[in-house]
């Protein structure tokens, strides 16, 4: 009988970590939740400016909203509104069947899907129906354009006997647009 002895072999493994299918494996997990966190982190830092957080509340005032837009019908409210393309300067021009307009009013340009480009300026009263504000950056394509009379100056709330005008503008450097009543 003719033994041969086995033959050792010593052949060198490598490290885990230097291992193909480990990395293949265990990297799978990994992307999925380096790729999750950052889903997360990007949803919380920039939320959709759409959706609102008041909805069930501004529901709910749409009757008042209603109220105000009829109340600017009935008084025949129109507005002439022009910006300057240089210095940002908005000029009004506002009559109707009310000779007494309030001393200031509000002027709010609200983009339709981005809440950052939203302004909205206080307008003070120069001579009688005549107003003059500022932006504070220009504004330019489709705005919705709310103007509205406010209870003081110090008030942020819009007046339960005032009125409301809504319209919806293209607004390029410099133009002029009515919004309101302006005949029939």
């Amino acid at each position: 009988m003719n033994h041969t002895p086995l033959q050792e072999t010593h052949e060198a493994v490598a490290p885990w970590y230097r291992q193909g299918w480990f990395w293949f494996i265990v990297g799978i997990p990994m992307a999925s939740v380096c790729l999750g966190t950052t889903m997360l982190i990007v949803a919380f830092t920039h939320q959709d400016s759409l959706v609102k957080d008041e909805y069930y509340r501004d529901g709910k005032a749409i009757n008042q909203v209603i109220a105000r837009n009829q109340r600017a019908e009935a008084l025949e409210i129109g507005a002439t509104v022009t910006i300057d393309e240089l210095t940002g300067e908005v000029a009004l021009q506002v009559g109707g069947k009310d000779d007494l307009l309030p001393s200031v009013l509000r002027l709010s340009f609200l983009s339709p899907t981005l809440a950052s480009q939203d302004q909205v300026i206080d307008i003070r009263q120069i001579a009688p129906g005549r107003y003059i504000g500022q932006l504070t950056q220009q504004i330019k394509g489709r705005r919705y354009v709310h103007l509205e009379t406010i209870e003081t100056q110090d008030s942020y709330k819009p007046s339960e006997k005032g009125w409301l005008i809504e319209s919806q503008q293209h607004i390029e450097a410099g133009n002029r647009f009515q919004i309101g009543y302006f005949g029939s």
